[in-house]
């Protein structure tokens, strides 16, 4: 459950990071969820896909081993959806420090030393290179990166110079040095040694773009809003518009590898790609606004 007004991708790290270990992680759409009924609800469809044997997580799902979490607001939903039977622990962020399951709650001011007066504002997205060096990237006020060599103990500023930084929303690395980041207004800028300096990609798209993700090499995707897709090489540092076949906003990505790719976005819009993004085919459109797509493996 997400915090007030707050939107699933703005928690797509640590989402992506429980997903990254077998969990299947399900986020309300909604900005409010001060009760439990989202959580219920998306109970509910896990053990109804888990016994379609048209879906792809067909028994696929241990529905014995479920846990619940929240923000603020979400938090209190969380403690909420623990008297659920089927829930077995749950995880609070920020609310309240009880509730009738086994719980963890995590409240703190100081959970992340030194952190530069840049990233005073919101931080969007975190990417780790390695054990020890991680980017994140948000608006505070214009946009802002932000960068540890310790684990995360510590931060410094590594905010890209250029002109009118538009907030950034996403930050990929296709490898320790090569990286980038995009935002508001097509923004995009990118690095080759590791965040120490940074140069502005100009002219692919005046769009919001809302996610990054290389491949297997140090070409990769982005896309935003009204269907934008760009595909990017940071080889030669250009890119080009690619047809998506569709005008919804376009939230996450996901690419598997230099070929295969997805993105997920308005109206529970799914699309792939298994040429680099040269064409796309569209595989659902359930209704619900997607955030964010993620794959541990090539299923």
């Amino acid at each position: 459950g997400n915090g007030t007004c707050a939107q699933p991708e703005g928690y797509g790290a640590l989402l992506r990071y429980i997903a990254s270990h077998g969990y299947v992680v399900f986020a309300p759409n909604s900005r409010y969820t001060g009760t439990n009924s989202p959580m219920t609800k998306a109970l509910d469809f896990a053990a109804a896909v888990n016994e379609y044997s048209g879906s792809p997580l067909y028994k696929r799902l241990d529905m014995t081993r479920i846990g619940a979490m929240g923000h603020s607001q979400g938090g209190y939903a969380t403690v909420q959806a623990a008297k659920d039977s089927r829930v077995d622990a749950v995880i609070i962020w920020n609310a309240t420090d009880s509730a009738t399951k086994p719980f963890l709650a995590v409240t703190g001011e100081h959970d992340i030393q030194d952190v530069p007066p840049s990233a005073g504002g919101q931080l969007n997205d975190i990417v780790f290179v390695d054990g020890n060096t991680g980017f994140a990237c948000g608006a505070s006020g214009p946009g802002c990166v932000i960068r540890t060599q310790d684990g995360g103990q510590t931060w410094e500023d590594c905010t890209p110079a250029v002109p009118s930084l538009q907030p950034l929303y996403s930050i990929d690395f296709a490898d320790p040095v090569n990286g980038a980041a995009v935002g508001d207004a097509g923004e995009i800028v990118v690095t080759h040694d590791g965040g120490d300096s940074w140069t502005r990609m100009s002219g692919l798209s005046t769009k919001h773009l809302g996610d990054i993700c290389f491949g297997d090499d140090l070409s990769g995707l982005l896309a935003g809003d009204d269907g934008t897709v760009l595909h990017f090489d940071l080889s030669v540092d250009s890119g080009a518009v690619q047809y998506s076949g569709t005008s919804q906003d376009l939230h996450g990505l996901f690419c598997l590898n230099s070929d295969t790719a997805w993105t997920v976005g308005w109206n529970g819009l799914v699309l792939r790609t298994f040429n680099g993004g040269s064409n796309w085919t569209q595989i659902a459109m359930t209704g619900n606004d997607y955030g964010d797509v993620w794959f541990t493996d090539a299923l």
